[in-house]
């Protein structure tokens, strides 16, 4: 009886690498289309609320679930703005803001190293910080949603 040995999978570096980098600009690209969704989302909900809320003369317990739900609202929105402020620190030397500070041939110079791995560890912070932020402002939104139903159906209620 014959055995071949298994076959082992031998990973070329600069592959790996450049997938790295790929996957990690997607992954921002893929966060600041969510942000931005939600941005239009909690926008329209405050100035939906905003606009309805003189017409109205809810009872003071309807008053403050929608006050509650203005600010989880605003805080999203906050918090949004924060994953789509765009980072121009610099201070990575892995980035375009560093370069961006430096000589024509200080650039050639950075660039003959090879900085994915610089780049990977960036990007990861990056997208890491973008999405915890969002995860953040999706709470908030659950929550301001949340206390626009309680809201509406304290309005509702016959006194």
């Amino acid at each position: 009886m014959t055995t071949t040995p298994a076959a082992t999978t031998v990973r070329d570096p600069d592959r790996a690498l450049d997938q790295a980098v790929t996957g990690l600009e997607n992954q921002l690209a893929r966060c600041e289309t969510k942000a931005s969704l939600l941005l239009a989302l909690t926008g329209a909900l405050l100035a939906g609320t905003l606009s309805a809320a003189p017409d109205l003369h809810p009872p003071t317990a309807a008053r403050i679930a929608g006050a509650l739900a203005l600010a989880a609202l605003a805080t999203a929105t906050v918090l949004l703005l924060c994953a789509v402020r765009p980072h121009t620190g610099g201070t990575d030397r892995a980035s375009w803001p560093h370069w961006a500070h430096l000589t024509p041939d200080q650039v050639r110079h950075q660039l003959a190293d090879d900085r994915r791995p610089d780049q990977i560890r960036v990007l990861s912070a990056l997208a890491a910080r973008k999405y915890t932020r969002i995860r953040w402002a999706v709470d908030c939104i659950l929550t301001g949603l949340a206390h626009l139903a309680a809201a509406a159906t304290l309005t509702a209620l016959p006194l």
